[in-house]
């Protein structure tokens, strides 16, 4: 329907596409003629969104499910609401392409709205100071809210509760193969080292019988998980030492002891076990022909691969990024610093040879982005900001993302978020003004209104500013990197992958792991994912993790008091004590401890405080 493919394509992100039709023929994207028939039924006006309806429409099941979540929950609003008359808001002005306003809450005293928007039916939540434009739908919201008390509660439970997540759908389909006797024994996910040593080596030497014998990875050996941990923290420490020299071409990264490297490969063969089991390839779809990729050797190449896009199967993409965080392992450090002698330059003809981008190409089959993106002109979001401003300022205002993108406004927007970035960037590296025009980092050469446009990945880095056109993509770049994303998905995500495993195992949430740790993007997004998954964890069970979940929890209680005068707290943190009752939570310090009033008025007062 169109509410699945539009809700789909909402949640894809056009910047991990192909870049160029050359690149879109190789992993199977149809050509724009073939989409013209089915995008003229919906909106003729959303042809951006050509190439990403191929891998949209690939997963029935999921789309399926996302169906029914949106039945149940616009169903779960009164039908007086959902149901009123159209024509009461005819002459309002504007709605900033709102469809329809979904729950309220505040945080830290600001008022947010979860909104679905008409242009691509997804939903998200929006600072009321945002929105006012939209003022008749906020007000018919709040009057509904009044005369149906028990409407914000039955939505904020079907928001959190009955829409599944992709992760959650694979864990009930692996769970109900698991209960239904569908995968070998040898496949369950085990809870200790021990148990997941003994299963590795099963799996490797006893596949199942539903499908032919195919290659497996050696069972990886015995390892105590205390010493990966410490072993990984003098590394990490090292690679910190690593990012505060990235200025420093002289400086040379030293390389890691081979005992250090072999435990770390070690944990990895241990990872591909896992993930080769029939368990994944079945929750993945593997395709025939993926299996040969249990083969792929440390140090060896590893096959290319389009993030996020049709044509190839998930556990592929999965496996062959896996294969590219263990082989950053091995060169990682050597990739890092000829990257950082060539100024960290996006152009990859100033590499020669088997260097940087290309040595990273070959052994990871992907690669770290060396620009930035500074404004995204295909996001509607963006565009619905740009215009409220312009009324706002009583300017003209933009019908589309793509005569936004071809407008002189976006060029100023770019070229002033651009100069302060390649200033930055050239006093942290101390460039010379001949420096900076070798190097493509002078903002003196961006000029208003003759910005270049680029069609394809391999025009990355040859000017200091440019705009990227293609399918689905409309996008101003600056000729600097994010160093943070490059340090950490070249220095740290191999490293810090390893402790997301060993955190999987001991919580037995192996599939969480797979799913929210390993991701299919590029190395800059592999880099966050491995970052905020192992957060998750340092967070869990904390003390302030502990109030803010209960807070969410008992959200129509909390929205009262918010909604009365509490300047002081008084009544939120009472609100609070009664609700924790006697609880126990990990504190600052590492102590497992009962939670105190006094903890609770501390983060009343400053709910950042680290408690």
């Amino acid at each position: 329907s169109k509410l699945q493919f539009l809700y789909f394509i909402g949640q894809m992100s056009a910047e991990e596409l192909p870049r160029g039709e050359s690149e879109a023929s190789d992993v199977g994207f149809p050509t724009v003629k073939s989409l013209d028939a089915m995008l003229a039924q919906y909106d003729e006006k959303d042809k951006i969104i050509q190439k990403e309806l191929q891998a949209l429409a690939a997963d029935a099941e999921e789309q399926a499910d996302d169906a029914e979540y949106w039945g149940r929950l616009y169903h779960a609003i009164s039908e007086d609401y959902c149901h009123e008359d159209e024509e009461e808001h005819e002459d309002e002005e504007d709605d900033l392409g709102i469809d329809r306003v979904l729950a309220k809450k505040r945080d830290r005293d600001v008022v947010f709205y979860q909104v679905r928007w008409k242009q691509h039916q997804n939903v998200t939540w929006e600072r009321a100071d945002d929105i006012m434009a939209a003022q008749h739908l906020l007000t018919a919201f709040d009057k509904h809210l009044k005369s149906n008390p028990n409407a914000k509660a039955r939505l904020f439970q079907i928001s959190a509760n009955s829409r599944m997540t992709r992760r959650e759908r694979r864990e009930r389909r692996l769970q109900r193969e698991l209960e239904d006797g569908g995968a070998s024994p040898t496949h369950v996910v085990p809870t200790t080292l021990a148990t997941l040593a003994s299963a590795s080596a099963s799996a490797s030497a006893s596949p199942s019988s539903s499908t032919p014998a195919a290659a497996s990875p050696s069972a990886a050996k015995s390892y105590k998980p205390e010493a990966i941990l410490m072993l990984i923290e003098r590394l990490d420490k090292q690679a910190r030492v690593y990012e505060t020299k990235q200025a420093d071409i002289g400086y040379k990264i030293p390389e890691w002891p081979k005992p250090d490297i072999d435990a770390l490969l070690n944990v990895y063969n241990e990872i591909i076990c896992e993930f080769a089991s029939e368990t994944y390839k079945r929750a993945y779809n593997i395709c025939p022909g993926d299996e040969s990729l249990v083969e792929l050797q440390p140090g060896g190449t590893v096959p290319s691969y389009f993030a996020n896009v049709g044509g190839e199967s998930i556990w592929r993409r999965k496996m062959l990024s896996i294969a590219g965080l263990r082989n950053l392992v091995l060169y990682g450090r050597q990739i890092y610093t000829e990257m950082r002698d060539k100024r960290f330059i996006g152009d990859p003809n100033a590499y020669v040879g088997q260097m940087g981008p290309h040595k990273m190409k070959t052994y990871t089959g992907s690669v770290v982005d060396l620009d930035t993106t500074v404004l995204r002109c295909s996001d509607r979001l963006t565009l619905n900001a740009i215009n409220d401003w312009n009324k706002h300022h009583k300017q003209s205002t933009w019908g589309s993302t793509a005569e936004f993108g071809r407008s002189m406004q976006a060029q100023e927007i770019a070229a002033t978020a651009a100069t302060t970035l390649l200033e930055k960037f050239n006093a942290d590296f101390k460039l010379s003004p001949a420096e900076r025009k070798t190097r493509k980092t002078d903002p003196s050469e961006i000029t208003v209104g003759s910005i270049p446009v680029a069609s394809h990945n391999t025009d990355r880095g040859k000017w200091p500013c440019w705009h990227y056109v293609n399918a689905g993509v409309d996008s101003f770049h600056v000729n600097v990197p994010s160093l943070d994303d490059v340090n950490g998905a070249l220095l740290r995500a191999p490293l810090h992958c390893v402790i997301g495993w060993l955190h999987a195992k001991k919580s037995n949430r192996v599939a969480e792991f797979f799913e929210d740790c390993v991701v299919d993007s590029c190395f800059n997004m592999k880099w966050k994912a491995i970052e905020e998954y192992n957060l998750k964890y340092e967070k869990e069970g904390s003390i302030n993790q502990i109030i803010e979940q209960l807070q969410m929890d008992h959200q129509a209680v909390f929205n009262k008091i918010f909604d009365e005068d509490d300047d002081d707290g008084a009544k939120e943190a009472e609100a609070i004590i009664r609700l924790l009752g006697k609880t126990y939570g990990r504190d600052a310090t590492g102590s497992y401890r009962l939670i105190t009033e006094a903890d609770v008025k501390n983060w009343v007062a400053d709910p950042s405080v680290k408690i």
